[in-house]
Formats: structure tokens, sequence, C-alpha cells
């Protein structure tokens, strides 16, 4: 059995420091050494995240000063799984009121929650009395059969 990595962040709800999220998720991406594209998954996990992170500051934070995120990183290396948790203490919402893109009608903004949702395998949100948060889930060995599943059907 083999211990979890777990890395802690705490940032201030603004836009510039959602970059950082980037290395942590390839550090611990790169402990999984048999997944064979890491460099997507990595995006898509950090695309997800941020867009998440946006909408907790651009909605939950909207107009308040000194709003914090706390993002929980962990790859868990014995089910091959990665894990974000995401929790804020600004406004609350609810998921089943934020409308789907209409592909046929191109927007500008209201596509974060539905690339998250379609970039992870779980994304649930909970709304507690003293914060919000976030759950996010990819499984990495089902994403890495996938791909090889995709490859043999392709010879």
């Amino acid at each position: 059995m083999t211990t979890d990595i777990v890395i802690k962040l705490q940032l201030p709800a603004a836009y510039h420091h959602l970059s950082i999220l980037e290395t942590p998720i390839k550090t611990l991406l790169d402990q999984v050494k048999h997944h064979s594209d890491c460099a997507t998954i990595a995006y898509n996990i950090q695309l997800a995240l941020h867009e998440i992170c946006v909408n907790i500051v651009d909605h939950a934070y909207k107009g308040m000063t000194g709003g914090q995120i706390g993002i929980t990183l962990t790859l868990h290396p014995d089910t091959v799984c990665f894990v974000a948790e995401v929790c804020d203490t600004g406004c609350t919402f609810d998921p089943s009121q934020v409308p789907q893109p209409d592909p046929q009608e191109p927007q500008v903004r209201g596509y974060g929650l539905f690339l998250a949702k379609h970039l992870m395998d779980e994304v649930t949100y909970t709304a507690l009395p003293e914060e919000n948060r976030w759950h996010l889930v990819k499984h990495l060995a089902t994403s890495n059969r996938a791909k090889e599943h995709h490859s043999d059907t392709m010879t």
C-alpha cells in the first residue's frame, strides 16, 4: 500500500494567483510512471481546476476583498486517482441553475462548469454552513486504459 501524496495550497482569491496551479498538478502526475499521456491529463486537470477557481473569484467573492481559496491536491497511487478539493467562504450558489452552453449559440462566458464536468470524471459542489466545497476527481488508470483501448481499435 502506497502512501497518498498531498499538496495543500491557500491562495488569495485573485486571478493572477491561479497560474501557480500548474506546477503542483504536474508534480503529482509525474509520480504516475506508467501514465502515457501525462501532459494532456495535466492540462485537462489544470484547466478544470482553473475554471472552478475563476468562478469562485467571479461569483463567490464578487465584490469582496480578502477572500481565500483553499486547495488540496491528492494523488492516490494505489488507485491511480487524482483528487482536488477546493474550498471558499464566499457566496453559495445552486449548480442546477447554471445553464448548459448551447454549441449553436457561441458565447464569451459561461463555459467553466461545463468544461470542468467534461474534463474530470467527477465534479461535485457542496454548500456547507461554514464553506463551499468542490470535489474534482480524475481516474488516471481509466484514462490510460481508455487511451490504450483507443490505440488498439485504431490498428
